[in-house]
């Protein structure tokens, strides 16, 4: 039960977060793209000054996203990734289990999450989230 609220607490913490990271577009620390947009982003306690988002294509469809400039704190959690459009409506979504970054180049640490083939054109936000129990040191 005590786990219980303390992971309660730690998930409206992390909403609180985001709302004050939502509010200040500097403060998302570079969630950007040059061709998507990309102006929703869940940034786990893991990783304090934001990511980076790239998306790769198969056709016109978004069919990945790597998430860079992740902290080494974030290694051995879980990313999910949400892709909506401009109205709201989710168009695709992945999860990376246990996200490797060890052996990555210090100043990459990216990794690509597979996604549910998406329209690029209408795509307009992204949300992710980077969650779980950390890897052991």
């Amino acid at each position: 039960m005590k786990n219980a609220r303390k992971k309660s607490i730690a998930v409206l913490a992390g909403l609180s977060v985001a709302g004050l990271v939502g509010a200040s577009a500097a403060t998302l620390g570079g969630v950007e793209s040059n061709n998507l947009g990309a102006d929703t982003g869940i940034i786990g306690s893991c990783d304090t000054d934001g990511v980076t988002v790239a998306y790769g294509l198969t056709g016109r469809n978004v069919t990945t996203v790597t998430i860079g400039g992740v902290a080494d704190a974030c290694g051995g959690q879980d990313a999910t990734v949400t892709i909506f459009a401009g109205n709201g409506d989710v168009l695709g979504s992945g999860v990376s289990t246990s996200i490797a970054l060890a052996g990555v180049d210090v100043n990459d640490r990216s990794f690509n999450v597979g996604v549910t083939p998406s329209d690029a054109e209408r795509a307009r936000r992204v949300a992710i989230a980077i969650s779980g129990a950390p890897a052991a040191p």
